[in-house]
């Protein structure tokens, strides 16, 4: 099982425990796997089990009859309902995290051109912002139109 697969397989896991929530769990391979059309050999089934139980928004269920069934928890439902999927919610974990290093290419304003190597771009004063007072008046636009605060 490659990580491509990995992902759909717990995007499609939530997706179908979130949308049967009034059911009392599902069983993994029979009501998730199987009618997704997912190929899964046994023993990568007990690894994405038990990712699923540490990801803390699924659990089993436990009891007689219960054997390989799962439920979503309270954390699951609010990351579907946030997310809408377990694959949006991967995508905003790795947005949240410190960008890594910029690189930022530096243009002389009077040539358009890169500064040689070892110089600078030349000094200008600095324009600052026009401070003086302005309205405060808002002008409702197309989007606010007729909202009420």
């Amino acid at each position: 099982m490659d990580t491509r697969q990995m992902y759909d397989i717990l995007d499609a896991t939530f997706r179908t425990l979130y949308n049967n929530m009034d059911k009392k769990g599902l069983h993994f391979e029979k009501q998730i796997l199987w009618p997704n059309k997912f190929k899964v050999k046994p023993h990568d089934i007990e690894k994405l089990w038990d990712i699923l139980l540490a990801t803390g928004m699924a659990d089993s269920i436990i009891g007689f009859g219960n054997g390989g069934k799962l439920e979503i928890t309270p954390a699951g439902i609010q990351m579907m309902t946030r997310y809408g999927s377990y694959k949006n919610f991967l995508a905003s974990q790795q947005f949240g995290q410190p960008p890594g290093q910029l690189t930022i290419q530096l243009v002389n304003p009077d040539n358009g051109k890169e500064p040689p190597a070892g110089e600078s771009l030349p000094e200008k004063t600095p324009v600052l912002p026009d401070k003086s007072p302005k309205s405060t008046r808002s002008v409702p636009n197309k989007n606010t139109a007729g909202r009420s605060k």
